[in-house]
């Protein structure tokens, strides 16, 4: 049984890019293709975890279109502006999947974080 939610799997000794949901948003499917350039390897609860950041990104980005062609305030229960609740909804799944993404990001080692800012100071790297 396959979903309409995804596109056709490659076979596995493919070199073509693996399929991504058809729901997800551009920037959900750029946020993927990075992780997976910077992680290869990845597997696992690694990849479950990416895959649920990505769903969380494109969550946010249907909302921020929604609140776009809502507005941002909606009226109460008594008539008064409050904000539209899918805002405080967009915030909490970025940050959750900034969460998941940062504990997916390569890590540096201390010399590298060091060059790195050695980077951003001087504009060249330090040794």
């Amino acid at each position: 049984m396959t979903s309409d939610l995804y596109l056709p799997m490659a076979a596995p000794d493919d070199d073509a890019a693996p399929a991504l949901p058809r729901h997800w948003s551009a920037e959900a499917k750029r946020v993927h293709v990075r992780i997976l350039a910077e992680r290869p390897a990845i597997a696992g609860a690694d990849l479950s975890s990416l895959h649920q950041a990505c769903t969380m990104i494109a969550t946010a980005d249907r909302y921020d279109r929604t609140i776009r062609a809502a507005g941002s305030t909606v009226s109460g229960s008594t008539g008064q502006l409050v904000a539209h609740p899918l805002v405080s909804e967009v915030r909490q799944l970025r940050t959750a999947a900034a969460s998941i993404l940062d504990r997916l990001s390569p890590v540096q080692s201390r010399a590298e974080k060091r060059q790195q800012a050695g980077l951003n100071r001087t504009g060249r790297a330090t040794r």
